[in-house]
């Protein structure tokens, strides 16, 4: 068990699934209460909806580390390596199939079965970033954040009936929230994959992947990671004047200290960026203000 936690990254697939109940919980609910209306999805089809997103992600992780792993045996030894092809191709036939039965009902729960077309297309398209768009500069990190980013997009595409009926003024703060979020979500995992390809520099090389670290160079990387962390601090700062306006001073407060802090410190580490560590370093500062966004979506209603 420990093994196969390892290598669905057992701990990505728990913030998957925590974000998409964070959002239904303490954004869509809440929203849809004031507003004297229920969700879309009662509770247990959306927890099939969560399991599913699950599914397809771990889905993922295992095609790329059967078709990743000549650079991953350089980049990452002994970690992240399925032990046999035979097994991993079960495995991903297995989650594969299972996300589909679960896609299926869904999508017949809700009346309109031709939805189930949404899962083999994000099966197809995490496969083809794994066989092609992730050795090619830049395509490869777009692909990993706009999906990351459809982690919120399925839960609000799921509930876009009940969105339609909301007063215009909990639809605004309804998408400031979640859409924010997406869009932060989507840029955070932008950062981190421009800064792991810095760090799986030297494998990429020998395996002949192409992304920005083995194409563009090093000084390429750094103005990619200046330039998109840039863009993380400006849409902190707008959504703090929001927060400002809203009076939601508490939440302010958080996300100054555990967002914006950190993403001045990211930005001041970048110019001195030169080794695989220093690049190490400013992935694992990206993953906490990743968790910090997280956490501000509960600090917005708990004060």
């Amino acid at each position: 068990m420990p093994y196969l936690f390892h290598i669905l990254r057992g701990k990505n697939l728990l913030i998957v699934a925590a974000t998409q109940y964070l959002i239904r919980y303490f954004v869509l609910l809440p929203v849809n209460e004031q507003a004297g209306h229920s969700p879309a999805l009662p509770a247990f089809q959306f927890f099939l909806l969560v399991l599913d997103t699950v599914l397809i992600a771990a889905a993922g992780y295992v095609v790329n580390d059967l078709l990743d792993a000549p650079a991953d045996a350089i980049n990452k030894p002994g970690k992240n390596l399925i032990a046999s092809k035979k097994y991993g191709w079960r495995l991903y036939g297995l989650l594969v199939f299972s996300g589909l039965a679960i896609a299926l009902y869904l999508a017949f729960f809700v009346g309109k079965p031709l939805l189930v077309l949404i899962y083999p297309a994000a099966v197809l398209g995490l496969w083809w970033y794994s066989n092609t768009l992730k050795h090619l500069p830049l395509a490869g990190n777009l692909t990993v954040a706009l999906f990351c980013g459809l982690v919120i997009g399925i839960v609000l595409f799921a509930e876009r009936e009940s969105l339609r009926q909301l007063p215009a003024g909990a639809a605004m703060r309804l998408w400031i929230i979640a859409g924010g979020y997406a869009w932060f979500a989507f840029l955070t995992t932008l950062l981190r994959e421009i800064a792991k390809d810095a760090e799986d520099l030297e494998g990429d090389r020998q395996a002949g992947s192409r992304t920005i670290a083995t194409a563009w160079g090093l000084g390429a990387v750094r103005n990619w990671l200046l330039a998109t962390a840039t863009l993380i601090l400006l849409s902190l700062l707008a959504f703090s004047w929001w927060l400002w306006q809203s009076g939601l001073l508490m939440a302010l407060f958080f996300c100054v200290a555990m967002a914006i802090l950190p993403v001045l410190y990211l930005l001041r580490l970048l110019p001195q960026a030169k080794e695989r560590k220093d690049f190490t370093r400013i992935s694992r500062l990206t993953k906490w203000i990743m968790v910090a966004g997280l956490l501000l979506i509960i600090t917005l209603w708990i004060f």
